[in-house]
């Protein structure tokens, strides 16, 4: 889709993908509302992973594993 197209309705906008690319999305489309809850539901499992990995390592662990990760 492309930008102007995106603009025609507030639930509408716009969204890059892993490579950089712009992609519109419209809340009132079965298509990108499947993609909302789809992510939605990625960012809750990192949540768990996240307080998993807290629960289990020390803050230096952690420390170090944040500043790995970190280009």
């Amino acid at each position: 889709m492309n930008e102007e197209k995106c603009r025609l309705k507030s639930d509408c906008g716009r969204y890059y993908d892993s490579e950089n690319h712009a992609c519109c999305w419209c809340y009132s489309t079965e298509r990108s509302r499947r993609r909302v809850e789809q992510v939605l539901s990625d960012v809750r499992r990192l949540e768990y992973y996240v307080a998993a990995l807290e629960e289990r390592c020390t803050r230096e662990q952690l420390q170090d594993a944040r500043n790995e990760a970190m280009p």
